[in-house]
């Protein structure tokens, strides 16, 4: 069978195998099963099945080649040996194998030995290798038997499992106290602020931004009423005079003097000035 996009969908089955049919010429479980050999660029099972059953004789196999093959909703790739015969294989090739919402790749047998699995894709997600069925999506190939006639899986995947790519994180977190360094004395009463812009980053591994901005924060009419007063009265400084003489303080100190009385010295003759 091939086509560029295959759907079963609904219920559906394509199925081949070896069970009673209409010819009663041929009886149950005479003659070679065959193989269910599908070629689809886009393959897609949605609540769909692909079976080889087997209720004796040779064995049924399913082969797929395909680039997209997505299982969904309990779709089922599967070959089921009846009675004594051995299980069927399943060879699938593809670029991407997705199997979800329980559904199940299997190749099982009741009274004989399990197929054989053999998936070859680029990436295979939404389900596992297991010994038995489970209500998740199986990749099985088991017998009723026991282990000891188990089928075989090879599964050939770039990537098998997503969880392999991830990174495991510690369960406890990081001690922020190792990651400031003290450079002071520890004493109770401390506090560290950051205010304003520029200056320190706000945490330990953040890099320094450059470029400190300082702000004004007085009121913006205080400010303009403040500088119209200055320039409506202006202060005058008065000017400079020539010491003329000086005297002695209560206090013993010496003090230049710019008008002369009888208690000031004259500097100019260093004698003490006549009363007038």
């Amino acid at each position: 069978m091939t086509s560029d996009r295959f759907t079963v969908a609904d219920g559906a089955i394509v199925s081949i195998s070896n069970f009673s049919s209409s010819n009663p010429a041929i009886p149950a479980g005479q003659g070679s099963v065959g193989n269910l050999t599908i070629r689809a660029d886009q393959l897609l099972l949605d609540r769909g099945i692909l079976t080889a059953d087997s209720a004796a004789g040779d064995r049924g196999n399913i082969v797929i080649r395909s680039s997209n093959l997505f299982l969904s909703r309990e779709s089922a790739i599967t070959t089921n040996a009846q009675g004594s015969a051995r299980g069927g294989n399943i060879n699938l090739e593809t670029d991407l194998l997705s199997a979800i919402e329980n559904s199940d790749i299997t190749a099982n047998a009741v009274s004989n030995f399990g197929g054989q699995v053999t998936i070859r894709a680029e990436a295979v997600l939404g389900t596992e290798v297991r010994s038995q069925l489970t209500n998740q999506s199986d990749i099985t190939a088991s017998s009723e038997l026991g282990a000891n006639f188990s089928g075989t899986v090879e599964l050939d995947a770039s990537i098998a499992d997503p969880s392999q790519g991830l990174v495991e994180l510690p369960d406890s977190p990081i001690d922020v106290a190792n990651q400031i360094a003290a450079v002071c004395a520890e004493s109770e009463g401390n506090e560290f602020v950051i205010s304003g812009r520029g200056g320190l980053p706000e945490a330990p591994i953040e890099l320094l931004r450059g470029g400190t901005v300082w702000e004004d924060l007085r009121a913006l009419s205080l400010a303009t009423e403040a500088q119209g007063d200055a320039i409506a009265a202006p202060t005058s400084t008065p000017p400079l005079v020539e010491a003329q003489g000086w005297r002695i303080d209560e206090t013993g100190q010496i003090v230049l003097v710019a008008g002369v009385s009888p208690e000031t010295i004259n500097c100019a003759a260093n004698r003490p000035v006549p009363a007038s």
